[in-house]
């Protein structure tokens, strides 16, 4: 995917700090950023629901979303009416937030 937007948390900042080097660790070149939002640039072989063209925001739990392309495995299509900058800021939040759920045991009802 070609970045247009990265999202930007406290994780990030954080990571860069060196504060969560036992769990993300950052040798020199690491490029961070947890979710982006931009246009599908090329798909691989055996890819659904997505293709070239398309406007998506991604979950990069490998991090790299500061770059100008990613590689990404966990995506949503954009909505038109949804901004590029909130598309990019809602991928990591909402990964928390049904993380969260699931540890709650939260069921539809």
């Amino acid at each position: 995917m070609r970045v247009r937007y990265a999202g930007v948390g406290p994780t990030d900042l954080a990571i860069r700090a060196g504060h969560l080097d036992a769990v993300f660790p950052a040798p020199s070149g690491t490029v961070l950023g947890f979710e982006a939002a931009g246009v599908v640039d090329a798909v691989g072989a055996g890819v659904t629901g997505v293709g070239a063209g398309d406007e998506v925001a991604v979950f990069l739990p490998r991090l790299g979303g500061y770059a100008e392309l990613v590689l990404a495995d966990h995506w949503a299509r954009k909505p038109e009416s949804v901004a590029w900058t909130d598309a990019a800021a809602v991928p990591a939040s909402g990964e928390a937030a049904v993380r969260v759920l699931g540890q709650l045991g939260v069921t539809s009802g």
